[in-house]
């Protein structure tokens, strides 16, 4: 997918074109589907899913559930305001990995229907984790509680 007709010099010397780039722990492609970041949000859950696979017959549920704090929770929600309104499709798999998750904590079958799991769990699934952090945005927005930066960049000049 290269586009040799975009071509960008600095101080004579050719650019390289990149699809994805890393700001601050997020990856950012050049069409701003997420697919990259889904699948990097992917690997990290599914290196803790056998973690606590192979802990779960060691330790309580009690600490099974502060591991999945621990180890899914921050890959689940850092940066999520940017990332996790993209389409439904693209954020399914991170969904269904964190179903797997949940599954494994409560030793559940892999087939076995996952929303009494959250309910037993006291867990948020991805979705819902997604839009009460919008939620949460938008109600410091529309009271000011945001930092000034965000009100200059968002009022009309």
């Amino acid at each position: 997918m290269q586009d040799s007709s975009f071509n960008l010099k600095l101080c004579n010397k050719q650019l390289k074109r990149e699809y994805c780039i890393r700001y601050l722990g997020i990856l950012i492609d050049s069409h701003l589907n997420w697919k990259k970041q889904v699948e990097f949000i992917g690997k990290k859950i599914r290196r803790s899913i056998g973690i606590l696979c192979k802990l779960r017959h060691y330790v309580d549920l009690n600490i099974l559930v502060k591991l999945y704090y621990a180890l899914n929770y921050p890959s689940l929600t850092y940066g999520i305001l940017i990332w996790g309104n993209t389409y439904e499709t693209t954020l399914k798999p991170i969904f269904i990995l964190q179903k797997k998750a949940v599954r494994i904590i409560t030793f559940s079958k892999l087939d076995s229907y996952s929303s009494p799991l959250f309910k037993s769990l006291e867990l948020i699934n991805f979705f819902d984790i997604a839009l009460f952090q919008i939620a949460i945005f938008m109600y410091k927005f529309h009271n000011n509680e945001l930092p000034a930066a965000f009100h200059s960049f968002f009022l009309p000049r």
